[in-house]
């Protein structure tokens, strides 16, 4: 009968962690993890140490590993092989297996193997560690694979400004928001800063690149990025490539296009060779000053798109443009993608033209009815059109972009992500990018989306994940005994939610009753009353704030624009 195993008693370790020899810094790096809050729960000083191929480790030990490696060292129960994370955590003969797929997943593993000890990572500075006197570890055989290949919360920032100071990635802030993602099982880092600011990525990244690399996230960079590479003029100019593709010098290279917000007039005209050759040649120059890169994206700017070719729709038209630059960055990098879009004038599939194998199309329903499920029939043509574009582009492809940031607060999100997150995956999605917003807080402004972005990590690494499981622990974490005052805040306002969506409610506008908010602020008085530190009262104090902000006297409905009479 398989019996527990030891692995520490009154501050004194008695199992070693062991890793491959031949381990990468990410494995490394989820070994001095393990250490570091083995540690903090005992008191007990672990070692690690490393072991050749075939060695025979003496037990009890911990062994991390990942890929073939593990099993060289005796481990049987293997995760799944492909493009999803997967790990193993089991016990053999007195020693502990956390087993990846890939390096980070091994590092999943033991995030995983902490919580089995009680450890919860909920936000960035927020977690749970319990002291011990003896650890034991009962007996394990548990295998865990991720429901989406790409998993992520990213934010955004705007900076129209050349020269100024630029905060978004300031270690201080940031590197504990990276820590959270990683405990969260996201692997994927988004550097997604509006009006294509490249260059921002390449002067700002090292106090926070080691941090990435270490938890072994796949790094992109994306935008709108068309002008960065082919700047119409000395305001878009941000890569410093001076007037050889100005308009003044070249007419024929933009087309004219209705003003989108700041962001310029001109679309670049892509089907032109000239334009062609100098942006290909400073898009893979990009790639090659920043090899850390997996995804570098070549968007057009943010204004109506033109079609580049005769004879093509828009969107097979910038196929036929991206394929020869796919071309040649599968020459020159071969393990790099191409980041495309699919978006207003380029919505559709292309027809024509296939796809090359190392793009990878972000999907952007910026038109979605985002108060209801895709599968509500308000939902229809997105669905339908996601479904093409999945057969369309090598498998896992295309991820979509869910629009949380443009939300109204205290919509729900989550009870959407519950239905929308299973069709994504049987349809083949590659996954999502989870925007939170303008802002540098990953849980959103102010901490608008916690629970929900909170509750999107469970998801998007179990799409059938318990949800309310989800919100507790959440709850918990965050405001402590005012945890359940919280949670029947959250419980009123999806009631009621549920309830106004039956009678049509427009997307993006004030949904919360004002009687409702006085019933919330009831709520939320009792959570107040109960939290036992100053930050859990100033998180209660932002809720009321947010809902305050969503709530209006007539709630808005679907149909015709409202006729405003001036009394």
């Amino acid at each position: 009968m398989p019996q527990s195993l030891t692995l520490s008693t009154n501050g004194q370790a008695l199992a070693t962690i062991v890793v491959p020899a031949a381990a990468d810094r990410v494995v490394r790096f989820a070994a001095a993890e393990l250490v570091r809050y083995l540690e903090q729960m005992t008191g007990a000083a672990f070692k690690v140490q490393e072991a050749r191929e075939g060695a025979t480790v003496p037990a009890p030990a911990i062994l991390i590993g990942a890929g073939g490696r593990l099993m060289a060292l005796g481990a049987t129960c293997a995760p799944e092989a492909g493009e999803l994370d997967s790990f193993t955590m089991s016990t053999r003969a007195k020693r502990l297996y956390l087993w990846g797929n890939r390096s980070r997943a091994a590092l999943y593993a033991v995030y995983a193997f902490l919580g089995t000890l009680g450890c919860r990572f909920i936000e960035p500075g927020i977690e749970t560690v319990p002291s011990v006197e003896e650890l034991k570890v009962t007996p394990l055989r548990r295998r865990e694979t991720a429901g989406f290949a790409l998993r992520n919360v990213f934010r955004t920032s705007i900076e129209p400004r050349p020269e100024a100071p630029f905060p978004f990635l300031d270690p201080e802030l940031h590197l504990p928001q990276i820590d959270w993602m990683a405990k969260r099982r996201l692997n994927h880092y988004e550097f997604y800063v509006d009006f294509y600011r490249y260059d921002l990525w390449e002067k700002h990244k090292a106090p926070i690149l080691e941090a990435l690399l270490d938890r072994g996230f796949d790094l992109e960079v994306t935008h709108h990025s068309l002008h960065y590479f082919c700047p119409p003029d000395e305001n878009h100019d941000f890569g410093g490539y001076g007037p050889e593709t100005y308009l003044r010098n070249h007419p024929d290279w933009y087309l004219p296009a209705h003003e989108c917000g700041s962001r310029g007039r001109w679309q670049t005209n892509v089907g032109i060779p000239a334009v062609q050759e100098v942006v290909f040649e400073r898009y893979l120059d990009y790639c090659q000053r920043n090899p850390e890169l997996k995804i570098v994206g070549l968007w057009p700017d943010d204004v109506p798109m033109n079609a580049p070719y005769q004879g093509l729709s828009r969107t097979d038209g910038y196929h036929k443009f991206w394929n020869r630059l796919a071309r040649l960055l599968e020459q020159r990098f071969p393990e790099k993608l191409l980041g495309t879009i699919a978006y207003f004038e380029i919505i559709d599939p292309p027809q024509k033209v296939t796809p090359a194998s190392n793009l990878h199309c972000w999907y952007c329903p910026i038109s979605l009815q985002y108060m209801y499920p895709v599968t509500d029939q308000r939902n229809r043509d997105f669905l339908t059109g996601l479904g093409e574009w999945c057969t369309k582009m090598p498998p896992g492809r295309v991820p979509v972009f869910e629009y949380y940031g443009w939300l109204m607060p205290m919509v729900p999100s989550r009870i959407k992500m519950v239905e929308d997150l299973p069709v994504y995956r049987d349809l083949g999605v590659g996954g999502i990018y989870g925007w939170a917003g303008f802002t540098q807080n990953v849980m959103g402004q102010d901490y608008r989306w916690a629970i929900d972005l909170y509750a999107l990590t469970e998801l998007l690494w179990n799409p059938k994940a318990d949800l309310r499981g989800a919100e507790q622990a959440w709850a918990t974490g965050v405001y402590g005994p005012a945890a359940e005052g919280v949670l029947e805040f959250y419980r009123l306002l999806e009631d009621r939610f549920r309830q106004e969506t039956r009678q049509g409610l427009s997307s993006g506008f004030q949904w919360l009753p004002l009687d409702l908010l006085h019933q919330a602020q009831e709520r939320l008085a009792v959570a107040r009353a109960a939290a036992d530190t100053p930050e859990r009262c100033r998180r209660v104090d932002l809720l009321e704030k947010w809902a305050a902000y969503a709530c209006t006297n007539e709630v808005w409905r679907e149909g015709p624009p409202r006729k405003y009479v001036d009394t």
